[in-house]
């Protein structure tokens, strides 16, 4: 079945008579996917996804680049004979190139059997400046990757540690070489998920572990890898920490998920400077619905409250809520 692309710009969201400014349809004759996307200086946008239509094997992790009305600028595809993927994670970096996370079989110790990690920088158009891989024998995933003030780069994930998963942090300087790392022990899987930084160059990073339950998780690192503060939010059914921000007032806003036999709510943590709960809040939706699980959503900070965006019962969801 053919997959396209397709991008949507919606303005005025917060009112009922939002319009459509424009929709794009963007792919080749084959599978393509979006998996995440940022806006550019200029207004345009850097769209990064999977494709089976420009592969140099299986899938290729894909970056379009369109103006500010989502025509087309260029194409480009990355990988080698295997496959990779990415969950979409891309951030613009301070020379207007792009770097994003990604998993590959085609390179890395773990290949082709297993897939490691895949972290590519771009210029601005799009050319590859260099790619690395880390990982193990396993299957590995890289989650996340932001720019960090200092000029380096901030990767979040996990590996497979003596047939477990281990949540992985890894900091790398700006040709790809690794600074520091550390990893989230367990004696079955834990990740982590996301990351960000502070005003005070601090790391916060989010994830789960799973000790008998799974556990959203949270921890503070400073710039030099010395883990400052590690928190678990612990609930009578299971839950996992997926994305981190800053709030301007001070503290943390965390995403999170929470339920029970494959059927999971949004969990919203607000979190003070330590990490420490402030409040706690379960968007609940009907478990009658079939499906209802809130797979994959992120929430944000938005003047004195947040919204929060995400898949929930194989729909998309916006909400804004107040502090």
């Amino acid at each position: 079945m053919k997959h396209f692309i397709s991008i949507f710009l919606i303005l005025n969201i917060s009112t009922a008579h939002s319009q459509i400014t424009f929709e794009k349809w963007l792919g080749g004759v084959e599978s393509d996917e979006a998996k995440g996307v940022v806006q550019l200086p200029d207004s345009g946008f850097a769209i990064l996804g999977r494709s089976w239509s420009f592969s140099n094997g299986g899938s290729d992790i894909l970056l379009i680049r369109t103006d500010k009305y989502g025509d087309t600028l260029w194409t480009k595809h990355y990988g080698g004979t295997g496959n990779e993927f990415t969950n979409g994670a891309i951030k613009i970096t301070s020379d207007g190139g792009f770097v994003f996370a990604g998993n590959t079989t085609s390179f890395g110790p773990g290949t082709p059997a297993g897939f490691n990690w895949y972290l590519v920088k771009t210029d601005a158009e799009g050319n590859m400046l260099w790619s690395k891989t880390w990982g193990s024998s396993g299957n590995d995933e890289l989650k996340h990757v932001i720019p960090t003030a200092d000029g380096n780069y901030l990767l979040t994930g996990a590996w497979i540690v003596s047939g477990f998963t281990n949540g992985v942090i890894l900091k790398i300087d700006e040709a790809g070489n690794t600074l520091w790392g550390d990893t989230l022990p367990s004696y079955g899987s834990s990740h982590f998920m996301y990351a960000c930084e502070n005003a005070q160059q601090e790391y916060v990073v989010a994830g789960y572990s799973l000790a008998g339950t799974i556990n959203a998780v949270t921890r503070k690192y400073d710039t030099d890898g010395t883990m400052l503060i590690s928190k678990m939010y612990e609930a009578p059914t299971a839950e996992a920490a997926i994305t981190i921000e800053p709030v301007p007032a001070g503290g943390y806003i965390c995403s999170a998920t929470w339920g029970q036999s494959f059927s999971f709510d949004p969990w919203i943590l607000r979190l003070d400077e330590n990490l420490d709960t402030m409040f706690t809040k379960i968007m609940d939706f009907d478990y009658n619905i079939a499906g209802n699980s809130a797979k994959e959503y992120s929430v944000y900070p938005s003047g004195s409250g947040f919204f929060i965006c995400g898949s929930i019962a194989n729909n998309v969801m916006l909400r804004k809520t107040d502090e």
